[in-house]
């Protein structure tokens, strides 16, 4: 994937360059550090390494990277929150994404991007505005869980 998004700058520059595929970016920032005449694509928070060049991404890149951890770490409420959330429908129930999206519709929480995990399988990753503990997201989430197969609230932020 990272290979894809930078592919056009890694053509133009550095065609004859050979790329070596990593479990990530970090990890390619870690292996590069530790091998001479290497170099890696990877976030400007693996810059304990030398710059070489920045920005070589392309421009409509919407990569969105996350710490996920077992703590219930709760954030109050702000105001301005979103909320990443984790759910499957019951795939041979037709409409059954339909209605589980228009939990969001009918309680006018604005959905800001959802995802695609594996192929014909789907888990949608949903990000809205407003916070866990706010009312209205506490009685979506309730009936998103009559709707879903699982319903896993990863967060508010």
């Amino acid at each position: 994937k990272t290979f894809g998004q930078c592919k056009k700058w890694l053509d133009m520059h550095l065609k004859d360059v050979q790329r070596i595929d990593a479990l990530s970016t970090s990890k390619a920032a870690e292996i590069s550090a530790t091998k001479p005449n290497s170099a890696a694509i990877s976030n400007i928070m693996c810059a304990d390494l030398h710059i070489l060049f920045s920005c070589i991404y392309k421009i409509d890149n919407t990569t969105h990277f996350f710490t996920i951890c077992k703590t219930n770490k709760s954030t109050e409420s702000t105001g301005d929150d979103k909320t990443l959330l984790l759910f499957t429908v019951d795939h041979q129930k037709p409409s059954a994404l339909c209605d589980s999206m228009a939990v969001f519709k009918d309680h006018n929480i604005n959905l800001t991007r959802p995802s695609l995990q594996r192929p014909w399988h789907y888990v949608f990753f949903v990000e809205f505005r407003g916070h866990k503990d706010d009312e209205v997201v506490k009685n979506s989430l309730k009936k998103l869980e009559k709707l879903c197969l699982n319903v896993k609230v990863l967060g508010s932020y």
